[in-house]
């Protein structure tokens, strides 16, 4: 059991430590890993050929936004905000 234990927490006590259970950790990661593969894609497409423009979204300043959006506090934060939707009064 003491093995299994073991097991179970080294899946979970970082994206416990981050307010976030093993799925929800995992699909995030998938989606930042993702993006960073397409913006490795274009931008080495771009150097080796220098005359193909790399495709808005893949630059750095453009990363560093989304890389901040999708940092644990981010994502925390968000989490934990509350959404209150008006009232659709139109008949």
């Amino acid at each position: 059991m003491k093995l299994l234990k073991k097991i179970y927490d080294l899946f979970t006590d970082h994206p416990h430590e981050v307010g976030e259970s093993y799925f929800e950790h995992l699909s995030e990661a998938l989606v930042i890993a993702a993006r960073m593969y397409c913006c490795f894609v274009a931008q080495t497409v771009h150097a080796l050929f220098p005359f193909i423009p790399p495709p808005g979204g893949t630059d750095i300043e453009t990363m560093k936004i989304f890389c901040h959006n999708h940092s644990p506090a981010e994502r925390k934060r968000r989490k934990n905000t509350i959404v209150i939707k008006e009232k659709d009064t139109t008949y």
